[in-house]
């Protein structure tokens, strides 16, 4: 699969400008920077990470249901840009916490500018 065919599968089960730009231009802006995307999810990942949590919610919580999700690692959150994609449309009650303990020392923070 080429590079265009990636950016095309971004754009269907994605379905994000904003994470589209990322991949396309493969990093972030922040304060007027950019800085350069160095994530361990590359783009097969990032579609199956967003396509399972839609599907999950769509599929496997009932309506009434709280939904909580615990991420170890953070990196530059890629990923966790994939899980809260897709939990924007859930509509019930949703918690997400990332525990992180390299965030500041080995990510020098990357992962929360980005968010």
């Amino acid at each position: 699969m080429d590079w265009q065919e990636e950016l095309n599968a971004v754009e269907k089960y994605i379905s994000n400008k904003f994470i589209y730009e990322v991949f396309r231009k493969y990093g972030f802006i922040i304060e007027n920077q950019f800085i350069k995307l160095d994530s361990n999810i590359n783009v097969y990942e990032a579609c199956f990470i967003s396509l399972v949590t839609k599907l999950y919610c769509q599929n496997y919580k009932k309506e009434k249901d709280d939904l909580n999700i615990l991420e170890i690692g953070f990196a530059y959150g890629t990923s966790a840009l994939m899980f809260l994609n897709q939990l924007k449309e859930y509509k019930n009650n949703k918690n997400y916490h990332i525990v992180d303990m390299n965030q500041t020392s080995q990510w020098k923070g990357i992962g929360l500018k980005n968010f």
